[in-house]
């Protein structure tokens, strides 16, 4: 992965201003290392060609959580880059290495490593860098944070890639990424349904038990039905969704969610956020409107379980930004808000999505970055994991409770939640408290800084979901990056191995994707004017550079896929 030769220039464009007027005696740490950029050409990590290694690596302070990475060659600082929340920074003490991506001001993403001589130099720096990462995403002092917590935040800003065999896994990445596959690509056997208008696009997808997904698209609804030949079919559309009243006007839903063993389908209308409303899927028609409460308005819903989907199940829960409460249409109030069963706060704690499990235990995340951890409706929560600074933009727990997946804009969050050590031990986060002084251990998954380069396009993920089903085990977690599917191998990353993904690029971007109901194998993929059936299998091909750069529909190979740590 790293090569010896020195390849392109380390300094690209002028030190920003920030940087220029750093004096020498200002770091918050100073560190020795070796510099190396990422080449596409070569497929690996080069010297740059004004410099012999090593450096002199410093992280500074330039304002009020502002930080810097700057670069010191023979007493000149060459290179400085800006701790933002885009950098992508990981650490991996394997090989003692920070790998980061840097934008330029023309745009162009760059990876970046830096490699230490010495386990307590590498130490000394990824502690300090998110501490710093902290800070920018928090405007908080790190200081101000207990013990706790700040070990929570570095567990999860430095947790290391396993490396089972680092040489052999280096190897199969750079023969993976030097090879294009020959197979021919059957994506075109998939023809785009017409439905909707051009000037619309694809905004959502929901996913059925019985093999029919539905996809939001403007004020229609579209419905999907799998074929036995591992397809998908227009089976229907909804066009003009309004409300059940004769007066009621066209609105565009901003989220749905399958009910009642898939026979209804609940919407929310952005423009009236105090409802909800139900669609009769069978006729096609808004048959219920369910008001919610004038001071309440809603943001997020789920099933009161994890698969109450698939049954007569009534009820459902929801969020607003301070709120979690549950919806009742049989109730004969005319709001259907059950003010008995919401837990409200004080405080805009602004929550942004929620899950629950197969037993109805609730998982609550927020803009603010934390996550609350509830066994049931109206108590407080049992457990809250504290904000790493980002927004919380999904939610997702495998049907026991035992993992939670949080998605971040540049990364997602694992967490276990069953408790390791103290008198709850083996119980779950849901039910009992963490110990004051032992908080989870969470797993941070990352794309690797190199393959950010290759993709040419800043992170931002789609909200990640494991695949589910009645008896399914989970087995995957996918998310979307752009034009990009990705799938990350669970059984991989619960064992350390936290960079063993699949990658598959299309011509548009991806909206949202998600297993299809009870297996692993098969993957609806929504983008802006297309909905399609991805088996799994094709994520398993691998291409190399030109496949991550170029469309699904404009090459031979299946997929582009960079597989297996380094």
């Amino acid at each position: 992965m790293y090569k010896i030769e020195s390849h392109g220039p380390a300094q690209q464009e002028p030190l920003p201003d920030a940087v220029e007027v750093v004096r020498d005696d200002e770091y918050l740490d100073r560190e020795e290392g070796e510099l190396y950029k990422w080449d596409n050409d070569l497929q690996g990590f080069v010297a740059p060609d004004i410099i012999k290694n090593p450096i002199e690596v410093r992280v500074v302070q330039t304002g009020q959580y502002q930080y810097y990475l700057i670069i010191k060659y023979k007493g000149h600082k060459i290179l400085g880059h800006q701790v933002t929340d885009d950098m992508n920074g990981k650490g991996n003490s394997a090989i003692r290495s920070f790998t980061w991506n840097h934008t330029t001001s023309r745009g162009q993403i760059e990876a970046w490593s830096i490699v230490f001589p010495y386990p307590e130099s590498y130490t000394r720096f990824v502690n300090a860098m998110g501490q710093c990462i902290y800070e920018v995403q928090n405007a908080m002092d790190w200081s101000k944070i207990k013990d706790v917590e700040q070990e929570y935040v570095l567990t999860a800003m430095t947790e290391d890639v396993e490396m089972s065999d680092a040489q052999s896994d280096e190897a199969e990445v750079e023969d993976v990424l030097a090879e294009d596959s020959e197979d021919v690509d059957d994506e075109s056997d998939q023809e785009a349904p017409d439905w909707g208008t051009k000037n619309e696009r694809n905004s959502g997808l929901a996913v059925g038990h019985n093999g029919i997904s539905v996809v939001l698209r403007g004020s229609n609804v579209g419905i999907f039905r799998e074929t036995t030949d591992g397809k998908l079919e227009l089976g229907g559309t909804v066009k003009g969704v309004k409300g059940p009243a004769k007066n009621a006007r066209v609105f565009n839903p901003s989220k749905m969610m399958l009910h009642e063993q898939d026979r209804s389908l609940v919407l929310m209308n952005p423009d009236n956020l105090h409802s909800l409303y139900r669609m009769d899927l069978e006729t096609g028609k808004v048959v219920d409107e369910w008001k919610l409460n004038d001071n309440v308005a809603i943001n997020a819903m789920t099933p009161v379980e994890k698969l109450a989907q698939l049954t007569g199940e009534q009820t459902l829960l929801g969020t607003s930004h301070n709120a979690i409460f549950r919806v009742d249409p049989r109730v004969s109030e005319q709001n259907k808000l059950v003010e008995s069963d919401m837990k409200q706060y004080v405080t805009k704690n602004k929550f942004s999505s929620l899950v629950t499990t197969e037993r109805g235990h609730i998982a609550v995340g927020s803009e603010k970055g934390d996550i609350r951890l509830f066994d049931a409706l109206g108590k407080n929560a049992k457990t809250m994991l504290p904000a790493l600074g980002d927004a919380i933009r999904g939610i997702d727990v495998t049907k026991d409770g035992r993992w939670l997946i949080a998605t971040c804009k540049t990364y997602l969050l694992l967490v276990d939640t069953q408790i390791g050590t103290g008198k709850n031990a083996g119980s779950s986060g849901f039910t009992k408290s963490f110990p004051a002084d032992a908080k989870p251990k969470p797993k941070k998954l990352q794309l690797r800084p190199e393959h950010v380069a290759f993709m040419g396009a800043k992170i931002d993920f789609s909200p990640a979901k494991f695949n589910t089903g009645l008896d399914a085990k989970e087995t995957a977690i996918i998310t979307s990056n752009g034009p990009f599917v990705i799938a990350w191998n669970f059984s991989k990353v619960k064992k350390g191995i936290l960079d063993s993904y699949d990658v598959k690029r299309y011509t548009g971007n991806v909206v949202e994707d998600n297993f299809s109901f009870g297996n692993d194998k098969d993957i609806i993929v929504t983008l802006q004017d297309d909905v399609l059936m991805l088996p799994k299998r094709q994520l398993t091909k691998v291409g190399g550079r030109k496949s991550l750069n170029q469309p699904a529909t404009e090459r031979k190979s299946h997929s582009n896929i960079v597989n297996a740590p380094f």
